[in-house]
């Protein structure tokens, strides 16, 4: 989601900026280990929410104020949740039953309990936002995809808050689903879901096991038809329970026992989601009459499936990846051998740091992009200590090697700079791997090349041993 404070709105109440269910979770952790104030939580979680203001602290702390996940204590004494005392200053936050009882959950279940939550809010009336939007979708059947659009809607919600109480909170929870019509893209309220999360026990939930401890199974991309299977090494009649959390995003196409091993193949429908999904549990299986939990599949935009694979291949060559993701920051920063625990003063220090780009557009004019930004990310909001920025893309453009060596010439960046594709990525990897040579002085050569690694330099330094 994007960043950013305070602003006017003609709702009482409103929802901040800045929001998404894995940054909430996050809130919580440094929460459950100690209280905290506003400013506390800005600086332990600098690298989320960076620079100087800590409004989308302040946000992060409200929204789970709201949901009943944390208390507000001024002199040792709770404050209540209310219009009256919305605006607090001056106390600590402290993570109550409702957060911890979240943490203790697997991470399977966290969405639902989310859901539940955002329930409570629409049944005891403490977000005249949300109230406005779901009486919307009981007179609609649908409303646009479209943040403005839906925003006028539903009753003049400013475009931000509309992005945050849509992508932010009711899809990621299954509260929305998408549809098409007239090839535009329309969000509906899963009403049917809505109704049955308040009688779900999700602690009897979390006290299921997952057969053959199989937690996860995955990272898709959303957007386009895919079909996956799981298997089991049972055998025995299989009852599935798909949860109604995803609607219209997932079918079952068969089930089946072969060779004594359980097969279950679904599919998942090419419908896009919004990048604060969390890996969900797709529902429970009742197998010889005991029931278990089916496991998370983890449903991420094209853009960060391409940046969760090339951040698993570079921690491959041993090296420390922090990722970030966030529009006005790199993909991740890396460093060969991290010293510095605290997040600031690591990205203040004079530790290595290249910072990693990574993008499924493949144009020349996005690179460009990508290498501009090093001014923002070292000069502005996280002011990074970095001396290189990485960039990674499967396909380069035909006209690159040109182009890149007339950037060089000119120094139209300030920084050094690399440019390598996924395959010479995953080559180097492989050369390494057979040569036991995983050390980054050793392939230094390769990762800070300035200009763009042709698979020929990776052959000429391992052919030099």
């Amino acid at each position: 989601m994007s960043k950013g404070g305070a602003r006017q709105s003609n709702f009482k109440m409103p929802v901040g900026r800045g929001m998404g269910l894995n940054r909430l979770i996050l809130v919580l952790r440094v929460l459950n280990i100690k209280n905290l104030s506003v400013q506390q939580v800005h600086e332990k979680l600098y690298i989320y929410f960076g620079g100087e203001r800590s409004e989308t602290a302040r946000a992060c702390l409200k929204e789970l104020w709201r949901l009943g996940m944390i208390d507000f204590l001024k002199n040792n004494q709770i404050i209540s949740f209310s219009e009256s005392n919305w605006n607090v200053s001056s106390g600590v936050w402290a993570i109550s039953s409702c957060g911890k009882e979240l943490l203790g959950l697997k991470d399977g279940l966290k969405s639902f309990y989310f859901a539940e939550k955002v329930a409570d809010v629409y049944k005891d009336s403490r977000s005249p936002q949300l109230t406005k939007i779901i009486e919307t979708y009981k007179i609609k059947n649908s409303l646009p995809v479209n943040s403005e659009q839906c925003g006028i809607l539903c009753g003049g919600i400013d475009l931000h808050g509309m992005k945050v109480w849509n992508f932010g909170f009711l899809e990621p929870t299954g509260l929305l689903y998408r549809t098409k019509i007239d090839n535009k893209e329309y969000f509906n309220f899963n009403f049917e879901y809505f109704e049955e999360i308040k009688k779900i026990n999700i602690g009897a939930l979390n006290a299921l096991d997952y057969l053959e401890n199989i937690n996860e199974i995955g990272v898709y991309e959303c957007g386009k038809r895919q079909e996956f299977e799981i298997e089991y090494n049972v055998d025995g009649v299989c009852e599935i329970t798909l949860n109604k959390f995803f609607k219209k995003r997932i079918n079952i196409l068969n089930v089946k026992v072969l060779n004594k091993k359980l097969i279950i193949k679904l599919e998942l429908v090419d419908q896009k989601i919004s990048e604060s999904y969390i890996p969900t549990s797709i529902g429970t299986m009742k197998i010889n009459n005991k029931v278990y939990l089916l496991p998370s599949i983890n449903i991420v935009t094209p853009g960060d499936k391409e940046e969760k694979e090339v951040i698993s291949l570079l921690r491959k060559l041993d090296l420390d990846v922090l990722p970030i993701a966030h529009s006005d920051r790199p993909d991740a920063i890396i460093t060969p051998n991290r010293k510095e625990v605290d997040i600031k003063k690591y990205l203040e220090n004079d530790e290595k740091k290249i910072l990693l780009e990574v993008s499924k557009i493949n144009t020349l004019a996005k690179i460009e992009e990508d290498l501009k930004n090093f001014i923002s990310h070292t000069q502005k909001v996280l002011k990074i200590n970095a001396e290189r920025t990485l960039i990674v893309r499967r396909i380069l453009p035909n006209n690159i090697y040109n182009e890149v060596g007339k950037w060089i010439k000119t120094n139209k960046f300030p920084q050094n700079f690399t440019i390598i594709t996924i395959e010479d990525l995953e080559y180097l990897i492989k050369k390494c791997t057979s040569s036991k040579k995983i050390n980054f002085e050793e392939i230094s050569c390769i990762l800070e090349k300035n200009g763009v690694v042709e698979r020929k330099n990776i052959v000429d330094l391992f052919s030099k041993n």
